[in-house]
């Protein structure tokens, strides 16, 4: 039998917080309590989801802006149920009803969004902190945040009408990852759930969409969020924010040549990976599958597939073929020489990397697809070209 977790979830009514809910609850022998303002009028499509083996849905009263509503509701867990432990705290209740910029944002609406957003979270925090301590793993505080919170992030979120949403965020992290330094014994974490299709993004949605691309369903969002909860390595974290590869070159350069990055899965950037990892004897060197995905490719082929994908591409690289491409570089080359002879004219500095980049970027584009991705005459990358680049610096 699979030994279960008992996790507290506010805010569990709708959206990420029920969807947290139910895929907690599906899984076996966990005790999910949800946490609701108003439980009379949510039990009813709670009890509605389905349950594993095993596994318990209490549904307690909870307002995270009140510090008795918080109180009694924990103290109620031990007296009215038994639950005097805590394996994961999720500090999900939020509110996002302010979209006007910073500028002309009211101070009462910004404290709205910090009572809910950030100390709500930080009071759940201290009253469930003598549970947390009474588990039998490693207990975990979960708040689930948002990109827009993140400093790192504020030029590419500047177009969405989140100001104050996300400052309050802002000041959550900083509360989260001040309890994970002063706090040790827990492991509490910020997390950003993506940009998730809920009741919250409604007003914005259509803006935000044609900025950001199509939302994540609660769904989709919940599981992700589980995989790093279970296992909250950062690099697990890394990998559920789209960062991994920049997150694997800072723990080298803080740790050395050999990174442990999962349970089991080591990272090599010394020469001395080939001894360890292969030892002796001259066995064939797997590829690995894991960044890759569809049909097979010469980049992840065995070495049968790959002698037999090579056999097929030589024609492109024979002297006839290669001669006939050679009116099309003399374009993007005759091109590139104008630009720099331009650059040059205004005794401005210039990267001139980028510039071979961009067009070589091009000819893939124009002999592969037959068109250009016009990065040279336009004088701009593109978002995959920034991709490669970006992973290239990793």
């Amino acid at each position: 039998m699979s030994e279960g977790v008992t996790v507290l979830i506010t805010g569990a009514n709708r959206g990420i917080g029920k969807a947290l809910v139910a895929a907690y609850l599906s899984r076996s022998n966990n005790v999910v309590i949800a946490g609701v303002r108003d439980p009379s009028a949510t039990s009813e499509s709670l009890n509605q989801l389905h349950r594993g083996s095993g596994s318990l849905l209490l549904v307690v009263k909870l307002d995270v802006t009140l510090d008795t509503s918080v109180d009694t509701a924990v103290g109620d867990l031990d007296l009215d149920h038994g639950i005097n432990s805590l394996d994961i705290v999720i500090s999900n209740a939020g509110v996002h009803t302010d979209y006007t910029p910073m500028a002309k944002a009211s101070i009462d609406a910004l404290q709205e969004h910090i009572d809910v957003n950030a100390y709500g979270a930080l009071k759940l925090f201290q009253h469930t902190l003598p549970l947390l301590r009474r588990s039998a793993t490693t207990p975990k505080f979960i708040a689930i945040s948002s990109l827009v919170g993140s400093l790192g992030h504020l030029e590419k979120t500047a177009v969405m009408p989140i100001g104050v949403y996300g400052a309050s965020k802002a000041l959550l992290n900083y509360l989260v990852k001040r309890l994970a330094i002063e706090v040790k014994e827990v492991v509490s974490l910020s997390i950003a759930p993506g940009y998730v299709d809920t009741d919250m993004i409604a007003p914005s949605k259509s803006v935000m969409e044609s900025k950001v691309g199509k939302a994540i369903s609660p769904e989709q969002s919940a599981e992700g969020m589980l995989r790093v909860i279970a296992f909250p390595l950062r690099t697990e974290i890394a990998r559920f924010q789209g960062n991994i590869e920049f997150k694997i070159r800072e723990f080298h350069e803080e740790f050395g040549d050999v990174v442990r990055i999962g349970p089991d899965t080591l990272s090599f950037i010394s020469p001395g990976a080939w001894k360890d990892i292969y030892g002796h004897g001259h066995a064939e060197l797997p590829k690995s599958h894991d960044a890759f995905e569809g049909d097979p490719h010469i980049i992840v082929a065995n070495a049968q597939d790959h002698a037999r994908f090579r056999r097929a591409m030589p024609p492109a690289f024979s002297d006839k073929a290669l001669g006939r491409q050679e009116s099309l570089m003399k374009v993007y080359v005759d091109l590139l020489i104008e630009k720099l002879r331009g650059i040059a004219g205004s005794e401005q500095p210039t990267n001139t990397v980028h510039w071979y980049t961009l067009t070589t970027f091009d000819l893939i584009g124009d002999l592969a697809y037959g068109e250009s991705f016009k990065g040279l005459k336009e004088g701009r990358t593109n978002q995959w070209l920034a991709n490669i680049e970006m992973t290239r610096c990793a």
